[in-house]
């Protein structure tokens, strides 16, 4: 499969690829990873220091101080899904996993229902300690969690760690949003990060429900 892959607020492309790797090569060499950065500037987010070199630039999906921006930086990600070859599945941490799911059903209210089910713009979306995209204002719109109950409906996988602080719910509220019989859910016993070598089991246990949802994707084509 071939994914798109969609890093974090605070962080950058080349941090989610060194986040990415333990699980990247768990999964094996089949799948192919294509890294992209968010749009605006800001602040490092807690522990990046780990990952990041002193001259990285830290990126943001949202513009939290302007609805505009945000919407025009949905619209860019449209335009470059749909000018790069098709994507299989994304994979977002998560400020990205809100960002992601507010284009995938912008694109279900959009278009015509028929037309949006028999080609969305990803076969699976993997999500890890998924944020919302923000409290109020327009963009929001986007992330209802009674108007857009189950309207993903792709095979997804919900990520998240018992002990995560930085982001109050995660996972468990993009739950709702995705097809009841599509999804896999996993918590792990860390906090807001991707498991890698050092946590064995929440690794092994990441890596089955990711599985699972590439099976349903693949059998569902």
């Amino acid at each position: 499969m071939r994914f798109l892959c969609l890093h974090g607020k605070g962080t950058n492309s080349q941090v989610f690829e060194i986040q990415l790797a333990a699980l990247r090569h768990r999964l094996g060499s089949e799948h192919v990873y294509e890294f992209l950065d968010a749009s605006f500037e800001c602040e490092p987010a807690p522990g990046t220091e780990i990952y990041a070199s002193p001259n990285d630039t830290f990126l943001s999906w949202i513009d939290e101080e302007s609805v505009q921006n945000t919407t025009d930086a949905l619209n860019d990600f449209e335009a470059y899904i749909k000018e790069s070859e098709p994507f299989d599945g994304v994979i977002a941490f998560s400020q990205a996993a809100g960002f992601v799911a507010s284009y995938m059903i912008r694109q279900l209210r959009e278009t015509d229902p028929m037309n949006a089910l028999l080609s969305p713009p990803f076969k699976c979306a993997i999500f890890f300690c998924s944020a919302p995209v923000t409290k109020g204002g327009e963009f929001a719109k986007y992330l209802d969690p009674v108007l857009d109950k189950h309207r993903i409906q792709i095979p997804t996988a919900h990520i998240w760690g018992r002990n995560d602080r930085q982001v109050q719910g995660p996972g468990s509220w993009l739950v709702d949003l995705c097809a009841k019989d599509g999804t896999e859910s996993y918590v792990h016993e860390g906090a807001h990060e991707v498991p890698g070598m050092r946590m064995p089991d929440a690794l092994r246990g990441t890596v089955r429900v990711i599985q699972k949802t590439i099976e349903r994707a693949t059998f569902s084509c």
